[in-house]
């Protein structure tokens, strides 16, 4: 039995425990954010300037991706049956990783999304023994976390709820799944079908409350033509463009509504046979 499996065992053995792991880790995740932004911006931003910021950023991002590609390489080697699917689905990742900085990313540092939904996923996954239960929760939380930072710590600040951030926790979490797939981590879902699992219950569940918020004007999609605003207003100003300028050469897409759900339905269906 190797480290990857005596971990996940140990922590499903004791759900009390690993739920309070996660939910320590996810406070320290999404509580910090503006003392965080801030001293990232004063000790690497504005001393060294945007470019030279995003360049270390970048490297540090590489470094460690290459330590992860060593972790997976070391568990994929041990067995070969199963490594050609687990480097199919990391070179997938990969690509997606690549996409997003030339699409969605504004800053390099935001790649710490991807290693902060990676580490998520990997405390989730015990709890749930499930790659697709693991997955759906861990989007959901991302979700909350943009939720939290769009509500709460810069209402004023922001004029629209971020998406990109949302595909990009998603991808990140791919990352922890293939790790545990690559050290021989079972799928248990035993024989329950698929409207018993907790992620088919949870999309139920925040469907209807997404409707329910809709039609009672709660929640809107779009900006409103009499210029009234619901409490959740997913954007608050429309960009006709498909490319926003920020900076003096950063461009980004802005991912809309539909489109982010487009593409989440899209990645859950490439990444639905992961550790299978």
């Amino acid at each position: 039995m190797n480290f990857a499996q005596r971990y996940t065992s140990y922590l499903s053995q004791r759900p009390i425990l690993n739920i309070g792991l996660v939910i320590t880790y996810y406070l320290l995740v999404v509580l910090p954010h503006e003392v965080i932004g801030i001293w990232i911006a004063q000790t690497l931003d504005k001393p060294f300037g945007r470019d030279t910021y995003n360049l270390i950023i970048l490297a540090l991002g590489v470094t460690g991706f290459l330590g992860y590609l060593y972790l997976v390489w070391n568990g994929t080697r041990q067995r070969p049956d199963k490594g050609k699917k687990t480097g199919l689905y990391l070179l997938a990742t990969l690509a997606l990783i690549v996409l997003s900085f030339n699409t969605i990313l504004v800053v390099n540092v935001e790649i710490i999304h991807f290693i902060q939904y990676a580490l998520l996923a990997l405390l989730l996954f015990p709890f749930f023994s499930s790659y697709q239960e693991t997955l759906f929760w861990s989007t959901i939380l991302g979700a909350i976390d943009e939720g939290y930072q769009y509500l709460v710590l810069a209402p004023q600040r922001t004029d629209y709820y971020d998406f990109n951030d949302i595909l990009i926790d998603m991808v990140g979490a791919t990352l922890g799944l293939i790790l545990l797939s690559a050290y021989g981590i079972a799928n248990i879902t035993g024989s329950r079908a698929v409207y018993q699992r907790s992620h088919f219950k949870g999309l139920v569940l925040i469907s209807m409350l997404v409707v329910i918020a809709l039609g009672m004007g709660w929640m809107t999609i779009y900006p409103t033509a009499d210029g009234t605003m619901a409490y959740l207003p997913l954007i608050k100003k429309m960009n006709a463009e498909f490319w926003t300028v920020i900076h003096p050469n950063v461009n980004f897409h802005i991912v809309r509504p539909l489109e982010w759900l487009v593409l989440t339905i899209l990645l859950w269906f490439l990444y639905k046979d992961i550790g299978k």
